[in-house]
C-alpha cells in the first residue's frame, strides 16, 4: 500500500513538473518573439532578413493597419512583404502578423538601397485595364526609401477579381527620420 501511494505521488510530481516545464517553455518563446519584434521596431536590422512564415491573424481580431515594404532576404533577393497589425481578443492587444511575402526578381545584398514598392510592385489602379471590378478593401501604408530615409505613404487599396491588388490616390505621405539602412518604422496604429 505504501509503495502504491509512493508511486502515485511520484507520478503526480512528474505530471506537475511536466506542466510547469511546458508553461515555462511557452513563456520563453513568447518573450523571445516580443524581443525580436521590439528590435525590428527600433530598426535594429543587420544583414539579410530570414524569411518569416506567413501567419494567420488572430481569430476575432480587428485589422488596424496594413504595412508593406521591401526586405532583402537571406535568399539574396528583394521581397515585398506585408505585416498587418490587429487588435486581438480578449484584451485588444495589438499584434503583428506577416500576411504576404512576394519574392521579386531583383537580387540584393546587405547595404543595397531598398527597392520601391509603390507603383512598381503594387501597381496603380488608374489606367490599368487588367484589373477587373476593383473593390476597395481598405488602406495600406507603404514604406519606400526616399533620399536615404524611409517615407510612409498611405494609399487606398483595391482588390481585383483575380485576387491581385492595386493602389490608388491620392496618397498621404509622412517622412520619417529613420535611415533606409535600418528596418522601416511601422505606421501609427490607431
Amino acid at each position: 500500500m505504501k509503495l502504491r501511494n509512493c508511486c502515485i505521488s511520484y507520478a503526480l510530481c512528474l505530471l506537475l513538473a511536466g506542466i510547469a516545464f511546458a508553461q515555462k517553455d511557452e513563456k520563453e518563446q513568447k518573450e523571445q518573439k516580443e524581443q525580436k519584434e521590439q528590435k525590428e521596431e527600433k530598426g535594429e536590422h543587420h544583414g539579410p532578413a530570414a524569411k518569416k512564415e506567413i501567419e494567420t491573424p488572430c481569430r476575432g481580431g480587428t485589422l488596424k493597419v496594413r504595412h508593406a515594404y521591401s526586405e532583402c532576404q537571406a535568399d539574396g533577393f528583394w521581397h515585398v512583404v506585408e505585416d498587418d497589425y490587429y487588435s486581438c481578443p480578449p484584451d485588444g492587444k495589438i499584434e503583428k502578423f506577416r500576411v504576404w511575402d512576394e519574392k521579386t526578381t531583383q537580387p540584393c545584398k546587405p547595404g543595397d538601397k531598398p527597392i520601391q514598392v509603390a507603383k512598381s510592385v503594387l501597381k496603380d489602379l488608374h489606367g490599368d485595364s487588367s484589373c477587373q471590378a476593383p473593390k476597395k478593401i481598405g488602406d495600406i501604408t507603404i514604406s519606400d526609401c526616399v533620399n536615404g530615409f524611409w517615407e510612409n505613404t498611405t494609399y487606398p487599396l483595391y482588390e481585383c477579381l483575380d485576387g491581385t491588388r492595386r493602389i490608388s490616390g491620392p496618397p498621404t505621405s509622412t517622412p520619417t527620420h529613420v535611415a533606409c539602412s535600418k528596418a522601416p518604422p511601422p505606421p501609427k496604429v490607431r
